[in-house]
């Protein structure tokens, strides 16, 4: 005999928020959320992740946001201002080279044939 498909929840907005507010608030990782509310994993980090919230645990920021937020060395805010420029320039240049490097190369073992 076929298994009966278990029928979809649909939660309101509220229902949702409330939800999230409260994992956050007790620092619940989604497993405790899928047992204590009913709501699978996945469902969680999606409405998370609509929701802006990046992490469910108190007192630990989104890692990109704090990378993003913070320089590990001491040197001047201009400096710092500059640095995502320099470095998708210098990286544009190594790739460049890379890559025409490697189709000289081949076209020169094309003639050598």
């Amino acid at each position: 005999m076929p298994r009966r498909k278990k029928a979809l929840k649909r939660m309101t907005r509220e229902q949702r928020a409330k939800i999230i507010a409260v994992a956050d608030k007790q620092g619940l990782t989604a497993m405790q959320v899928e047992k204590k509310f009913g709501v699978s994993r996945w469902t969680y980090y999606g409405w998370r992740k609509r929701r802006g919230t990046k992490t469910g645990r108190v007192g630990r920021p989104a890692r990109r946001a704090a990378a993003a937020t913070t320089c590990t060395c001491n040197c001047p805010a201009e400096i710092q201002a500059m640095l995502p420029g320099l470095i998708r320039q210098e990286l544009t240049q190594a790739l460049r080279d890379l890559l025409i490097g490697a189709a000289v190369q081949r076209r020169g073992r094309r003639r050598k044939r």
